[in-house]
This record gives structure tokens, sequence and C-alpha cells, in this order.
């Protein structure tokens, strides 16, 4: 007659304390990891989405670049987001409007690293929420070179001359899951900025009139509103390792 073996209660209550164990330290890693993953792809496809949006605006009015087009020049010479609303609006499409950042945000974000959090702005600018869950507040920055009777210097064509190749007119918030956690700068919060050529780019270029600017990761992962994280990103190839 042959012998059966099986395991004694001892020995399967030791197996699964050991699993839990070696669950609770790696799970969370795993599970940070492909949340990251997750976030970056998200806001690298959202960027892209503006890129062919921007491309098509262009193309569709007859132009070379996005600082020719109409919508472009009512931007940058007058701080009039008008025409750029409807063009969200037509490319996007925009399932909720808030008169302030509240309701479309978070009412506060925090750092990476843990180290800082604060109220998002919540000043009377309209933000939105488009249909891909992504919340953004628009901002004009009035940034073409203006003469001494105030009037926008154009090129030989007809074109606003801007300050310098990273030139900006509008600089963007954006939370790529709306008011949901995490709520962290640099996770699913972003600061870019979108150039007179039509692509988009980190906010910092915009800080001087040089458009010189290194992203920096220390400056990320202590950004509560995620300074510097998308120009990072970017640099790290899509990777989000800050």
């Amino acid at each position: 007659m042959n012998k059966k073996f099986a395991f004694t209660l001892t020995e399967v209550l030791v197996t699964l304390s050991i699993i839990g164990v070696v669950s609770a330290l790696t799970v969370p890693t795993l599970m940070n990891q492909y949340q990251r993953k997750v976030q970056a792809a998200q806001i690298r496809k959202f960027a892209n989405e503006l890129d062919q949006g921007f491309e098509m605006q262009i193309i569709e009015e007859g132009k070379t670049k996005l600082s020719s087009t109409n919508m472009w020049k009512k931007v940058a010479t007058k701080g009039d987001l008008t025409d750029l609303r409807a063009f969200f609006n037509t490319r996007f499409k925009i399932i909720k409007t808030c008169e302030k950042t509240s309701g479309c945000f978070a009412d506060s974000y925090r750092s990476i690293d843990g180290s800082k959090e604060e109220a998002f702005d919540n000043s009377k600018i309209t933000t939105y929420v488009l249909a891909n869950s992504a919340a953004i507040r628009l901002k004009a920055k009035l940034s073409v070179k203006v003469d001494t009777n105030g009037d926008a210097v154009l090129d030989e064509n007809g074109n606003y001359i801007p300050f310098g190749a990273g030139n900006s007119a509008v600089v963007m918030w954006i939370d790529i899951n709306g008011a949901d956690k995490p709520n962290i700068g640099g996770r699913d919060l972003f600061q870019i900025a979108i150039g007179d050529n039509g692509l988009v780019f980190d906010e910092c270029y915009t800080t001087n009139t040089n458009f010189t600017c290194t992203p920096s990761a220390a400056t990320c992962i202590k950004s509560p509103t995620g300074s510097n994280c998308f120009g990072v990103l970017q640099e790290n190839n899509w990777v989000m390792n800050y």
C-alpha cells in the first residue's frame, strides 16, 4: 500500500506567512512602478494629441506655423483665449467647465518628496475637464515683440516675430485625471507651454527671454505644481524615474 504525504498545518502557515511578507515588500513597489508608467503614458498621449491638433490647425488655416494663425495672434497680442478654447472644444471635447479651478482641479497638491503642499490657485480663470478626464487651465502669456506704438512687430511676410525660437504665448496646467488622486505635482499635475511652432515643451523655457532651460529633477520633486517635471520626463524618454 502506497504511503501518502501531506503538509502539516504548521508548514502551511509558515509558507503563507513567508508569502505574505514577500508580497508586502514587493507589491507596493510594483504598483508604484505600474502607476508611474500609466501616468507617463497619459501625459505623453495628451502632449502628442496637442501637437497633432495644432498641426491640423496650421494646415486648415493654410499657414506654416502656429504663430501665423489667427488663433495664436489673438492670444499673443490681446491675451484673447476665445479661439483657443474653441480649439479644445473641437479637438478634445469639453465635458465640464469651471469658473475657477476648484471643481475641475484638486483643491491642493503636494510635492513628490512630500516636503511641500499648497492650495492650487483658485482665482477666477475658466478651467475645463476634457472627455479623456484631463483638467486643463490656460493662461495667456503676452510675449511677442511690440514696437513703440504698441503694435506687434511683423516680419516681411506679415508673421509675428517672437522673442526666440521657443517663444510661447500660452502656459498650461494639466492634471491628467482631474481632481482625482494622487494630486501630486509631477505625477498627475504638470506645467507645460505651447510653442509658436505648435509643439509642446516645458514651461521653464518661458521664464527668460533667451529661452535657455535645463529642466531639473531636483526642482520637479519639490514642486507641488509639477514645475520642470514635463521637461524631465521628455529628457528621460518618458520614463518617470524621478
